[in-house]
C-alpha cells in the first residue's frame, strides 16, 4: 500500500480515476489477505483432502 501512495504524490495531477483505481487495488489486496487468513488460521488442516 505504501508503494500504491508514492506513486500517487509523485504525479503531477491525480485525477478521480487514478484514485478509484488505486482505492479498488487496496480493496482487492485487503480481500486476499482475508482470504488466505482465513484458510491459513480458521480452516481445519485437512479441509481439502477428499475421500
Amino acid at each position: 500500500m505504501e508503494s500504491v501512495i508514492k506513486i500517487m504524490l509523485a504525479r503531477d495531477n491525480v485525477s478521480s480515476e487514478v484514485v478509484d483505481n488505486a482505492n479498488g487495488l487496496i480493496a482487492v489486496r485487503a480481500y486476499l489477505t482475508s482470504l488466505f487468513f482465513i484458510d491459513k488460521a480458521i480452516l481445519p488442516k485437512d479441509a481439502y483432502k477428499t475421500a
